[in-house]
């Protein structure tokens, strides 16, 4: 199951297209080397519709991210009690202990591909992927999501590209782009400004050197592609205080 699908080239989302008359219709998978054929189920229920392969003639290939109920994008998120500020606070907090057990991998309810699982938002991959599951225009806290998740779609590019800056606690995809070890300095790219003719770099404070070593491991090891920072923001810096605020997710690419 997921929550997101491609209706031709255009990229559609459960919550959206959930209504009888679209029952039976087929979509296609969001993963581009995947041909599953998808339609929508649970359209009226307990925690909305959401998207499937039961009874359609193409299923998902091996290894598929869209295609397992129990990877973080296929995910139903609970924002019904999440605060963003909240949120920010706790993992932005200076001494939180980095090697503090994950508790956050845990199913409200497990699903399968039929039942998906419930989870409450409380890392930054799955708030990421929860704004990856919806439109540009949904709200969270009264607020749409193209001004908190900068990425390439439409709207998000646009407001960013005006800006040119982050300002306040915003989650944005970026690319490497170099590093300083002697100030534990990191250089990125915000993908927005991505084949374009803006020439921006933002730069992501790090004062704890194991944190430093340990993003420029990660980010070096996986090819340097695009990644997903999480920070309150002034302008075109921030602080790194958590490994937990800089994610790698799978569908990002």
């Amino acid at each position: 199951m997921s929550r997101i699908a491609l209706d031709g080239n255009k990229t559609v989302y459960a919550y959206q297209e959930g209504r009888l008359e679209k029952k039976g219709y087929l979509y296609n998978c969001k993963n581009p080397q995947c041909s599953a054929l998808l339609k929508i189920a649970s359209i009226n229920g307990v925690y909305g519709p959401y998207f499937t392969t039961k009874g359609t003639p193409k299923g998902h290939i091996q290894g598929c991210p869209y295609g397992v109920s129990n990877n973080a994008i296929n995910t139903i998120y609970d924002d019904s009690n999440f605060d963003l500020e909240q949120f920010a606070n706790k993992l932005f907090t200076k001494q939180q202990n980095e090697s503090e057990k994950s508790r956050y991998g845990v199913n409200i309810t497990s699903g399968n591909n039929q039942t998906p699982s419930i989870r409450p938002i409380k890392s930054v991959t799955q708030f990421y992927y929860f704004a990856k599951q919806h439109s540009e225009t949904y709200l969270l806290g009264n607020v749409p999501l193209y001004k908190l998740l900068s990425d390439t779609r439409i709207q998000s590019k646009a407001h960013f590209s005006d800006l040119k800056t982050f300002n306040g606690t915003i989650i944005a995809e970026v690319i490497f782009a170099g590093y300083n070890r002697d100030n534990q300095q990191i250089n990125v790219r915000p993908r927005f400004g991505v084949n374009s003719n803006m020439d921006l770099k933002f730069i992501l404070h790090i004062d704890n050197e194991k944190i430093f070593n340990s993003l420029i491991k990660k980010i070096l090891d996986k090819n340097k592609k695009p990644f997903v920072i999480f920070a309150k923001w002034d302008n075109t810096e921030c602080k790194i205080y958590s490994q937990k605020q800089v994610v790698f997710p799978t569908i990002i690419n």
